[in-house]
């Protein structure tokens, strides 16, 4: 609903983009199952490592890497390296040993809705009709599921 160009038309970037839903998503189940089974420290070193691994096999693969050192970039590495990397999978493995893989990608689902609100606080950026309604989808089906019935009755 929210694609770019005439109804019906994907791209590369839309199958990239459903190629990373769908590696998320066995992230998420993956973890749920692992952090049951052990700590969530082991858990988490784990997942750096596999994803440091993963990004440099690509590297070479995907693009010439080509470094340039300059304190920014220093900086831009360590940010995203140490808080949005480690400390990121370290609080999922700690948090997904105390809810469900559902719950979890539930919360996941709100990153775009949050990212807009903040871009429109910040830099006051809008939505068109159908990115709007797309977020607006999204927030239903999170409380849609998030408000059923922790016990439902049986249908006869």
């Amino acid at each position: 609903m929210t694609l770019e160009g005439p109804v019906g038309s994907i791209s590369r970037g839309d199958l990239l983009t459903f190629g990373g839903a769908v590696a998320f998503s066995a992230h998420i189940v993956a973890t749920g199952h692992f952090a049951e089974q052990i700590g969530y420290e082991v858990l988490s070193v784990t997942q750096v490592g596999a994803a440091a691994l993963s990004a440099l096999s690509l590297v070479w693969w995907v693009e010439t890497p080509r470094l340039q050192w300059q304190p920014l970039v220093v900086w831009a590495i360590l940010i995203t390296g140490l808080l949005c990397t480690a400390l990121a999978f370290t609080i999922q493995a700690w948090a997904q040993h105390y809810t469900t893989s559902t719950r979890t990608a539930l919360i996941y689902a709100l990153e775009p809705v949050v990212a807009w609100i903040t871009s429109f606080c910040i830099a006051g950026e809008g939505l068109s009709g159908r990115a709007a309604a797309g977020a607006a989808f999204i927030l239903s089906g999170v409380l849609l599921v998030e408000m059923k019935p922790s016990n439902p009755r049986k249908h006869l």
